[in-house]
């Protein structure tokens, strides 16, 4: 969701931090699509941001981990039937509170990306580009373990 906010000359994104968690997880649908659409939404406000700088005009990208919503509880299921169950990573996660205040610090300090989440999920947009395969290991484990 793309956001125009008065006062400010620029765009924040919310994304998700699915791109840098490139998951399958068996006890949902596969993501493979949704991941990498959220790559594509990613390319496109870096450059987009590139683009709009010479006129002072910034773009945050934020990408939150899991944050303490009824999303999972609320989902529908491919016949239509409300999932009815709270994810355990979900129930887990930070507050809407705290995500919201993460963004807001973002834009006062001009920062280019945010990722409101746990600390272990800020780790994945790093480990993807240092040590992907590390970050594979760990994702992989984690959904044999779940």
């Amino acid at each position: 969701m793309s956001q125009r906010v008065a006062g400010l000359e620029g765009y924040i994104e919310i994304s998700v931090c699915l791109p840098f968690l490139h998951i399958v997880n068996s006890h949902t649908f596969l993501l493979s699509v949704d991941t990498a659409s959220k790559h594509a939404l990613q390319g496109y406000f870096d450059s987009l941001r590139c683009e709009l700088a010479p006129k002072g005009i910034s773009v945050l990208v934020a990408s939150p981990g899991h944050i303490r919503t009824q999303l999972s509880a609320n989902a529908v299921s491919a016949d239509g039937t409300k999932h009815g169950v709270m994810d355990p990573a979900t129930s887990k996660g930070i507050s809407p509170h705290r995500a919201a205040q993460v963004v807001v610090e973002g834009v006062a300090c001009g920062r280019r990306e945010v990722v409101p989440a746990k600390p272990i999920e800020q780790l994945a947009p790093y480990m993807r580009v240092l040590w992907p395969s590390l970050l594979d290991s760990i994702l992989r484990w984690r959904e044999s373990h779940t």
